[in-house]
């Protein structure tokens, strides 16, 4: 997934999502993280500043997380200070919510009944 700043996405999935760093590597020339890859669960994330430079490439990026309990991500995602897109709503299917991340990624948790 496209990012502008790795440090600051490895700062919010790690803190606010309860993701876990498993890998990352650095520029040559500035040792800035440039690219790294966090996961929680069966869930693993690739986080990279696009080569282009300018950021045209972030925020492009829609994810759809099949979760048991979208009701109790909330909760812990709320206690993090995670700000919702769209809060929890219930369906007939199920339920979902979404967020962003700092470089406006949608993330939307979906519970299906």
């Amino acid at each position: 997934m496209w990012v502008t700043n790795v440090a600051a996405s490895l700062e919010f999935y790690t803190k606010k999502l309860g993701f876990e760093e498993t890998y990352s590597t650095t520029c040559e020339d500035d040792g800035a993280i440039n690219f790294a890859v966090v996961q929680r669960d069966d869930i693993e994330l690739h986080l990279e500043v696009c080569a282009c430079g300018d950021g045209r490439h972030t925020g492009n990026t829609f994810i759809e997380v099949i979760v048991d309990d979208v009701l109790e991500l909330c909760r812990e995602c709320e206690s993090a200070g995670v700000e919702f897109v769209t809060t929890y709503t219930e369906y007939d299917w199920g339920s979902k919510a979404k967020i962003t991340d700092p470089d406006g990624n949608w993330i939307m948790f979906t519970s299906y009944n």
